[in-house]
């Protein structure tokens, strides 16, 4: 008898403890309609854009322990886990340190001639706002499972790629495949919008995904809105590609 990928995926669900990032998550959930749970500025913490090439592998070890323990990956001799598209030179990896020991990464993949991950399954979905548009696919989110300050980890990690997408590359929108279960911090505390239904990804052992996109003007809009806005989203804790270009910091992993 054959399994399919949704019986897969539920065998997984069920079977695996969440990792990390989804405990981050959940702790965001549990408070939907607050701001309770916030990132501390930990200044600890580092975000750094991965330049050589021993970073962006420490970068790729830390996603392989996350996927294997959640049974999106298998084992493999290198203990790494990347895609193509991390190989492209446009491609970027984020990674958050903690006395310089990557503990959180994340990748960030500017759509081109390639195409981007979430073509696979969402094709033509994605086709539709191409057009008249610029794409950057956020992939291989992850927490190591140990890191202290994993909310402030989160939390820099995507300041820092909003901050590349938007101000060095022009980037109008994120795109990003998430967990179900996930949609809705995703929705509430970042302002991403569904654009795809839940399908099965064969890449990351056939667990579901819903395809989400984020307009980055509203971003900039509602970071800028801080102090007026009654908004609960995330953005309160950023830093906007304004005021980064006012602030005259040479680097982005200096912001913080």
């Amino acid at each position: 008898m054959t399994t399919s990928n949704k019986d897969q995926s539920k065998s997984i669900t069920t079977q695996r403890k969440p990792s990390k990032v989804s405990q981050v998550i959940e702790k965001f959930n549990q408070f939907p309609r607050s701001n309770n749970v916030r990132a501390t500025n930990h200044q600890d913490i580092e975000i750094k854009i991965a330049k050589d090439q021993n970073l962006k592998e420490e970068a790729y070890r830390l996603i392989y322990q996350t996927y294997l323990e959640k049974g999106f990956t298998e084992k493999n001799a290198s203990e790494m886990w990347y895609s193509v598209y991390d190989l492209l030179d446009e491609s970027i990896v984020v990674v958050a340190m903690d006395n310089n020991i990557v503990v959180g990464a994340l990748t960030l993949i500017l759509d081109s001639e390639f195409g981007l991950p979430a073509n696979e399954l969402y094709e033509k979905e994605l086709s539709r706002i191409r057009a008249n548009n610029t794409l950057t696919e956020i992939t291989s989110l992850g927490i190591l499972k140990s890191a202290r300050f994993s909310t402030t980890i989160l939390v820099k990690l995507f300041n820092q790629a909003y901050l590349y997408s938007k101000g060095s590359k022009n980037s109008t929108h994120f795109i990003i495949t998430v967990n179900p279960r996930h949609v809705m911090f995703y929705q509430k505390k970042l302002l991403f919008e569904k654009i795809g239904s839940v399908k099965y990804y064969d890449k990351v052992g056939g667990a579901p995904a819903e395809l989400l996109i984020l307009d980055l003007d509203l971003v900039e809009k509602t970071i800028l809105d801080r102090n007026i806005s009654k908004s609960k989203t995330l953005y309160k804790q950023f830093i906007s590609v304004k005021e980064f270009k006012s602030s005259q910091l040479k680097h982005f992993e200096k912001i913080y």
